[in-house]
C-alpha cells in the first residue's frame, strides 16, 4: 500500500504543476493525473477486495501520466503558452443559419433519428434470438461472447450515431455561442435520438460517449468550471451507471430500492473502474511482446484481411484474469505492451499528450468549433483510459468522426461569411478563462 500512497503522491504534485501551468481544471494533463489519482483512491478503499499492485504496473502508471503532461507542455509552449491564456478575446463570426441551411440540418437529424429507430427495432429483434429474455444481455452475450454478426441492416443504420453525434456535438457549440433558439428543436431530437440508440447498442461506454461530448462542450463554453457543474456531472454518470447496471442485471437488484443498492453499486462501480489496473498487474509477469503492431494497429489488419490479404487479426474481446474476481478488462495499456514492450507504451501515451494539448490550444487561439469539437469527443478516450484503449479500438469511428465534422463544418455550422456572403453576426460570448479573469465581448449585428 505504501507504493500505491507514494505513487497519488507524485501524482498530486503533477496536479499541482499542471494547475501553475495552466490553471485550468478542463486541461486535458490535468485531467487525466485526476482519473488516475481517482482510480488508485479507489483502489486503497477497496480494502482486501483485490490483489495487490505491482511495482511493474505503477511505475507504468507514473512515467505514463509524467510522458503525456509532457507532451502537453511541450505542445502548450510551441502553440503560445501563457500569452494565449492573456490575449484578449475576439468576438466569435459565425454565419448565421439560413433557412435552407437550418432545413438542412432538421433533415440530417431526422435521417439520424429514422435510423436510430430502424436500429433499436432491429437490436430488439436480434437480442430476442438469445438465450434469456433479458435483452440487453441477450445483446452483449451475442456480439461479444458468441461473435455473431447483427443483421445487415442493423449494421448500416449503426452508422447513424455518429451522424447524430455529430449534429449533437457542433449543434451545441453553435448554440451555446449564438443562443440560436432555432437550433434547439433539431438538437434536442438528435440528443434523444443518440442517446436511445446508445441504449440500444446496449454498452454503457457509448452512452458516456454523448454525455462526455456534451458535457466537455458545455464546459468549455463557460468561464470556469463551478462546483455545480461537477456535482451534476458525477450524478449524472452515476445515474448512467446505475440505470446500465438494472438493465444488465449486474451489481444491482431491480427489485430493491435505490438506497437498498448503494453498497452494492458502490462495489460494482469500483469494480469497473479498478478491475482492468489490478489485471494488467496479473497480466503483466506473462506478456510476450509480439511485436508487429497487431494489437494496436488491429483495425488496419481487419481491412487487410478483408481485402483478401493473409493477415492475422486478433480478438477484440480478451481472455479473463482472476483479480480474484473474473475480469477481461486490462486499462488502456495491454495492446500497447504486447506490441511496443514498456518503453513504448509510455512513448503513445507521449503522443497523446501532444494530440490532447495540440487540440487543446488550437481550440484556446481560435474559439473555433472544429478543434472545441474534437476536444470533446477526445476527452472519452482520455476519460476511460483506466477502462480500456479507446484511441486505436475506435479508429474507423475516428474516421467517421472526421469526415462528417468537417463536411458540416464547412457547410453548415461555418465560421466567418464567406465572400461577403451571408449575415456575419458577433455574438455576446464569455469565452473559457483559463486564469479566472471575465472577459467578453460586444455584441453587435
Amino acid at each position: 500500500m505504501l507504493e500505491v500512497v507514494t505513487l497519488l503522491v507524485a501524482l498530486g504534485l503533477l496536479l499541482l504543476f499542471n494547475h501553475l501551468l495552466v490553471g485550468d481544471v478542463r486541461y486535458p494533463a490535468t485531467l487525466q493525473v485526476l482519473v488516475w489519482g481517482f482510480t488508485l483512491v479507489l483502489y486503497l478503499l477497496s480494502g482486501d477486495r483485490f490483489l495487490d499492485l505491482s511495482d511493474p504496473v505503477l511505475l507504468l502508471i507514473g512515467l505514463s501520466v509524467a510522458a503525456f503532461t509532457l507532451g502537453g507542455v511541450l505542445t502548450f509552449r510551441a502553440m503560445g503558452g501563457a500569452a494565449v491564456l492573456r490575449q484578449r478575446s475576439r468576438p466569435v463570426q459565425f454565419q448565421r443559419l439560413g433557412s435552407p441551411q437550418l432545413v438542412a440540418v432538421v433533415v440530417l437529424t431526422l435521417l439520424g433519428a429514422g435510423g436510430a429507430l430502424i436500429y433499436s427495432q432491429q437490436a430488439t429483434a436480434y437480442a430476442l434470438t438469445g438465450p434469456t429474455r433479458d435483452l440487453a444481455f441477450n445483446l452483449r452475450y451475442l456480439t461479444s461472447v458468441q461473435g455473431e454478426p447483427p443483421p445487415l441492416l442493423m449494421q448500416l443504420t449503426g452508422y447513424a450515431l455518429p451522424l447524430l453525434n455529430t449534429v449533437v456535438g457542433l449543434g451545441l457549440i453553435y448554440f451555446r455561442m449564438t443562443r440560436d433558439r432555432r437550433m434547439l428543436l433539431p438538437l434536442g431530437l438528435a440528443f434523444i435520438a443518440a442517446l436511445a440508440m446508445s441504449v440500444f447498442s446496449s454498452g454503457r461506454g457509448i452512452v458516456l460517449f454523448l454525455l462526455i461530448e456534451v458535457a466537455v462542450i458545455y464546459a468549455m463554453t463557460r468561464r470556469r468550471v463551478g462546483l455545480r457543474l461537477m456535482l451534476v456531472s458525477v450524478l449524472t454518470f452515476l445515474t448512467v451507471f446505475y440505470v446500465g447496471a438494472s438493465l444488465l442485471g449486474k451489481g444491482v437488484s431491480r427489485d430493491a430500492s435505490l438506497l437498498q443498492n448503494l453498497p452494492s453499486l458502490f462495489e460494482s462501480l469500483t469494480g469497473y473502474l479498478v478491475s482492468g489496473t489490478v489485471a494488467l498487474s496479473v497480466q503483466l509477469p506473462y506478456l510476450q511482446l509480439d511485436g508487429g503492431g497487431r494489437y494496436v494497429f488491429r483495425t488496419f489488419y481487419a481491412v487487410a484481411n478483408a481485402l483478401g490479404y493473409e493477415a492475422q487479426v486478433v480478438p477484440l474481446v480478451q481472455s479473463y484474469a482472476y483479480i480474484p474476481e473474473p475480469t477481461n478488462v486490462y486499462t488502456m495499456f495491454l495492446q500497447y505492451l504486447r506490441d511496443f514492450g514498456f518503453a513504448g507504451a509510455i512513448a503513445f501515451q507521449f503522443a497523446f499528450g501532444l494530440l490532447h494539448g495540440a487540440v487543446y490550444m488550437a481550440y484556446l487561439r481560435t474559439r473555433r468549433p472544429l478543434p472545441l469539437f474534437w476536444l470533446s469527443v477526445l476527452s472519452f478516450p482520455l476519460l476511460t483510459q483506466a477502462f480500456t484503449d479507446s484511441y486505436f479500438s475506435l479508429l474507423t469511428s475516428w474516421l467517421q468522426y472526421l469526415v462528417l465534422a468537417f463536411l458540416l463544418s464547412q457547410t453548415l455550422f461555418r465560421v466567418e461569411p464567406q465572400s461577403g456572403r451571408g449575415e456575419a453576426i458577433k455574438f455576446n460570448y464569455t469565452f473559457p478563462d483559463s486564469l479566472g479573469k471575465r472577459r467578453s465581448t460586444s455584441s453587435s449585428r
